[in-house]
Parts: C-alpha cells; structure tokens; sequence
C-alpha cells in the first residue's frame, strides 16, 4: 500500500510544482503504454514454459 501511496504523492507534486494537467495525463498514459510494452511481455515468456 505504501508503494502506491508514494506514487500518489508524486503526481500530486509534479502537479503542484505547475507541471500542466495535459501533461501529467500524457505522462500517465506513456506511463502505463511501457509497462504493457516493455514489463509485461518479459514477465508473460519467463511463465510460458519451453517448447
């Protein structure tokens, strides 16, 4: 839970510091596109098993 906490708290200061919103939800969005991209094939081949 703290995890997610500490990120919460990151968003919330970038917006604070006068990062735009527009930005913040593109920064999100490319956020989440490399997780499906670059951590989640990785983590789909290390539990497939060998043919």
């Amino acid at each position: 839970m703290r995890n997610t906490e500490e990120g919460k708290v990151g968003w919330i200061l970038l917006w604070a510091l006068g990062v735009p919103i527009p930005i913040l939800v593109v920064l999100y969005l490319l956020r989440g596109w490399l997780l499906l991209q670059i951590i989640l094939p990785d983590a789909v081949m290390a539990v497939r098993p060998n043919s």
